[in-house]
């Protein structure tokens, strides 16, 4: 009997890449290496909106770490939702997503970046891949970060945000139980 695919995502416009999405990705890319898809590493967690307000402050032409406090899923016990460090604890390729929301501002971008820092002796910091948000194009939105890279047991990878509104800004806006307003999530591709 044939292998048969398992059932991929129909990605739409808006679409937030979920912990399910990204499994079914990982999923199919493993089917597709002729593997299977059990046993993959996952991660996801979010910022409560009950979080204290001071905690979601980003100073302007600051670098914050964001501090997702509520995990849904974590496989490998690997985040830490104190320091917002997720440090690898399966060798491997993975794929990292994160996303911040803001305030309403008139002035300067926004930023949203997935730092992995390679304590295996390789290299320095690789930034993922942000979405900036401007002033003039969007003052009240979401940025985006994605990062695909190998990652080394003890290796991190921590979810940051910039913004140059020349004040200090609040992130985790509008806070929402369905559409949360600072997250990260992480899936294991192949070794």
């Amino acid at each position: 009997m044939p292998a048969v695919p398992p059932a991929a995502h129909t990605w739409l416009a808006g679409d937030d890449a979920t912990s399910t999405n990204m499994q079914t990705l990982s999923a199919l890319l493993n089917f597709l290496r002729g593997g299977t898809a059990t046993g993959a590493p996952t991660f996801r967690a979010v910022l409560s909106s009950a979080a204290p307000s001071a905690s979601l402050a980003c100073a302007n032409n600051a670098i914050v770490t964001c501090l997702p406090n509520i995990v849904y899923e974590d496989s490998d016990s690997a985040y830490n939702p104190s320091t917002g460090i997720y440090t690898a604890k399966t060798p491997g390729l993975w794929l990292f997503n994160g996303q911040v929301s803001w305030a309403s501002n008139s002035t300067g971008v926004r930023q949203a970046y997935l730092v992995a820092s390679d304590l295996a002796g390789a290299g320095g910091p690789i930034a993922g891949i942000s979405h900036e948000l401007s002033a003039a194009l969007d003052v009240n939105g979401r940025c985006a970060a994605t990062l695909l890279t190998r990652l080394a047991v003890n290796d991190t990878v921590r979810l940051t945000c910039y913004q140059s509104s020349g004040i200090s800004l609040g992130y985790q806006y509008p806070p929402s139980a369905t559409q949360p307003g600072v997250a990260m999530q992480a899936v294991w591709m192949s070794a």
